[in-house]
């Protein structure tokens, strides 16, 4: 019984050495770099000790390749129950042998193979990253793409990366693949939609979330919002407008107002909103999940669905996923620069900036129409005010004329015979409008106090003056005086601050608002130097 063992081991072992040499012998074709390896025969018969260290593994790949010989179950059905039966397999063979398969399983190779992978799988768990082909890598990956030696998806969403990472960093062809895998994988097994890779579409995942919310939230944004989605989108980024670059408030308000005014003529001339016209309209579409892939989709329940942050939605009904989402359309971009492009050139001609070197593809008149109805809109720029302080005499002058003009011939004749206004030597209409003298600077001590002879000092004031001064100094009304004598405050204001700067140094009348007001500092000497 034991000699009927021993040979039909040895039976098996060369049936199977036969069907790996042809194997080898034809490999399929792949576009794939390698390096040409010369491979020796394995041994038909082993000695004692290698048929011991070798007999567990060839029981289990013997048994791997009868499970091959379902044909009752399809491809991604066998691939999985194989890879669950070899899920915790280790080997440890010594040879690399080549493997070629556009749509590689474990079914597709020999026994030297197979040894061959899981020896470089096992290499692979222990963190030995070592390249032998990307067919073995596929298979790998199809591995985990089935949670297949990971605890949980989250396990394996990691172990992928990984992968990735060390095994080809460098082949952009690979990772779109991979890229693409990871992204269904994540939605397959509803992990974080943050932690969905680089969207496989035209579009990037900035692009589609300001498509999404343009389509559904433009009204209610703010102008700096619509704008900062707006230039997501634009192939003419604002920082090439350089009206934007120049007056960036202005260009804001008027893009704001013009897409406003297009949205409310859609509304009322149109069938459609201008965001439908801009996005077109949400849909929902046949989607494949891991596509050229070898995954058996049946592992979790058939009836779920999935939403991503960019306003996607993914759902599975008896098996089948589908795909909402708004699709993007090509002329989506160009409609948005020649809006970006239109306003610039608008702008450009308001602010009398050079018109751009290559002008603009020009709007439909009533989209023109509209934006010029924004340009109007916009606030008229107030003229630069500038003050020569030279000339504060000669507008006084011009002021006090003006006064003489439009008094009556019997205010006039009052305003001569009345004594009040007898003017004196140093009242005379060059004295009481000449310019303020310029501040002396101070010194580091406060100002001091006049001199004993101040009586020079109010001597040389008007008598207007000297009783404007007086109603200060007893805080009684001046609005009598000022009205007999058709004068302002602040023009006796300044000429008796001018008079007295000799004995002070400063002024000693300031104003609080249109109100006049002694400095407190000088109360006592202007009061010891007004005659009782």
């Amino acid at each position: 019984m034991a000699n009927e063992n021993i040979q039909q081991e040895v039976e098996e072992i060369l049936a199977a050495k036969q069907h790996g040499d042809t194997a080898d012998q034809n490999p399929p074709q792949e576009t794939v770099r390698h390096t040409e390896q010369v491979y020796t025969d394995t041994p038909i018969l082993f000695r004692a000790s290698q048929m011991q260290q070798t007999d567990t593994a060839t029981r289990k790949l013997h048994q791997l390749q009868r499970m091959s010989n379902d044909f009752q179950h399809s491809v991604e059905y066998i691939f999985y129950q194989q890879a669950k039966f070899m899920e915790t397999f280790t080997d440890h063979y010594s040879k690399c042998v080549r493997f070629y398969a556009y749509y590689p399983t474990y079914r597709d190779m020999s026994f030297s193979q197979l040894r061959c992978y899981f020896t470089w799988r096992t290499q692979i768990r222990r963190g030995e990253y070592v390249n032998i082909g990307f067919s073995y890598a596929y298979v790998y990956l199809f591995e985990l793409f089935h949670l297949i030696g990971v605890p949980d998806a989250m396990a394996g969403y990691e172990a992928i990366r990984t992968f990735c990472r060390q095994f080809a960093p460098g082949n952009p062809g690979f990772l779109q693949n991979v890229n693409r895998w990871l992204y269904d994988f994540v939605i397959y097994y509803g992990l974080d939609p943050a932690l969905l890779p680089l969207d496989w579409t035209a579009h990037s995942p900035e692009k589609q979330q300001a498509q999404a919310a343009l389509r559904f939230r433009a009204s209610s944004m703010s102008a700096e919002q619509l704008l900062q989605h707006m230039n997501t989108l634009s192939p003419v980024p604002l920082s090439q407008l350089d009206a934007y670059q120049a007056h960036p408030a202005a260009f804001t308000r008027t893009f704001y107002q013009f897409y406003h005014l297009l949205a409310q003529y859609f509304q009322q001339h149109r069938t459609m909103s201008l965001e439908e016209y801009l996005f077109g309209n949400e849909a929902e579409y046949p989607y494949v999940i891991f596509p050229n892939a070898i995954f058996y989709a049946q592992l979790l329940p058939n009836d779920r669905t999935y939403s991503t942050r960019d306003g996607q939605s993914y759902r599975c009904v008896n098996g089948i996923w589908y795909r909402r989402y708004l699709p993007a359309r090509n002329k989506t971009a160009g409609q948005l620069t020649s809006f970006f492009q239109a306003t610039d050139a608008a702008l450009r001609a308001v602010f009398d900036m050079p018109s751009p070197e290559q002008p603009p593809k020009a709007l439909p008149k009533y989209q023109q129409a509209l934006l010029q109805r924004a340009v109007d809109q916009l606030p008229k720029p107030k003229p630069a005010l500038t003050f020569d302080l030279s000339q504060l005499a000669e507008i006084r002058r011009a002021a006090d004329d003006t006064r003489n003009k439009l008094l009556t011939e019997e205010e006039r004749m009052e305003r001569i015979d009345s004594p009040e206004l007898q003017a004196s030597p140093s009242e005379t209409p060059e004295t009481i409008l000449a310019p303020i003298s310029p501040p002396v600077p101070l010194s580091d001590s406060s100002p001091s106090a006049p001199d004993t002879d101040t009586a020079a000092g109010w001597a040389a004031l008007s008598e207007t003056e000297q009783a404007f001064l007086r109603c200060l100094l007893t805080n009684t009304s001046y609005e009598t005086l000022l009205r007999q004598t058709h004068t302002m405050p602040s023009l006796l204001a300044d000429h008796i601050n001018a008079v007295l700067w000799d004995d002070f140094g400063d002024t000693v009348i300031a104003f609080d608002g249109d109100t006049p007001t002694l400095v407190e500092d000088y109360l006592d000497d202007l009061k010891g130097m007004m005659p009782l």
